[in-house]
């Protein structure tokens, strides 16, 4: 279905649906983030060099599709509130864990040699994939292909839109990103690169500031914007997916969102948010 809704809509659609939840989407994000970067971090620590070994690198491989598919379970519980929610949602999908894999793996790949022509083709072809992981939420049976095919076409026509809903977050994510990166450039300081090995220099004195733990803790801070990022990428999977219905007045549009809502549901779910109109703005309901 192709989304019509403006960025504007879809995130306050998703800040209303996530409403009294952030904390704990903000905890799942944070635990994700330290099981996929927390090695990294000890292996630089403990030997001096930000070089990742074999085994590290193997590990982030295998960890980080099993944690994307929990949190896009995690994501999903929680936008459509479709089961109690807690740290179990990203788990729950135990028995699939190795399809989360299969589908890192395979999407990763794809991308890289979609990148191999160039840049452009290898990020579109990031945002054609972009569904597959609620896609295998939705579906755990579903194999890696079939869930790419299917991100495919939830993203016929939507892929502009899916662009710039991400394209609105820059705001959010340059505020973030600037603590840490005041820090980072006194921990660099002034530098003068007039040869190959200046520039080699300044690389490695980026690299060092990088890891600095006043850095790490501050660019904790961008984990509140990719939490935000996820609430409004599950609002536009449901659109795209046609599970998200949104009304105007009192007429239903079949196969086209409204620009302007006063209403919106969830279709084909048990939701209970349907008993919580309390929780919701007064132009704006359940049914």
């Amino acid at each position: 279905m192709k989304v019509t809704l403006s960025c504007s809509r879809i995130r306050k659609i998703a800040r209303q649906m996530f409403r009294g939840h952030w904390a704990g989407a903000f905890l799942a994000v944070f635990i994700c983030a330290v099981l996929v970067n927390g090695p990294g971090y000890i292996v630089y620590y403990l030997s001096g060099s930000r070089t990742a070994s074999t085994i590290v690198e193997l590990y982030t491989v295998f960890v980080t599709g099993p944690l994307t598919l929990g949190l896009s379970n995690y994501f999903l519980n929680v936008f459509r509130g479709t089961a109690e929610l807690g740290m179990g949602s990203l788990t729950e999908r135990g028995p699939y864990l190795l399809s989360g894999v299969a589908l890192y793996v395979t999407e990763m790949i794809l991308v890289i040699m979609w990148s191999f022509l160039l840049v452009v083709p290898g990020i579109i072809a990031a945002i054609r994939y972009s569904q597959a992981f609620y896609v295998l939420a939705d579906e755990p049976d579903m194999n890696p292909f079939d869930c790419i095919r299917q991100s495919n076409r939830l993203m016929l026509g939507n892929k502009g839109k899916y662009l710039l809903l991400l394209l609105s977050y820059l705001p959010w994510l340059i505020l973030a990103s600037i603590p840490a990166g005041i820090v980072r450039s006194n921990l660099v300081g002034s530098a003068a690169v007039y040869d190959v090995a200046g520039l080699e220099a300044l690389l490695s004195r980026l690299s060092a500031a990088s890891m600095h733990p006043a850095v790490i803790l501050l660019s904790v801070l961008t984990l509140f914007v990719q939490v935000y990022v996820m609430a409004g990428t599950v609002c536009f999977y449901d659109l795209a997916n046609g599970s998200l219905v949104v009304e105007h007045g009192d007429v239903t549009y079949e196969g086209y969102i409204a620009d302007s809502v006063d209403r919106y549901e969830i279709t084909g779910f048990e939701s209970k948010y349907k008993d919580q109109q309390e929780d919701r703005d007064e132009t704006q309901g359940l049914h």
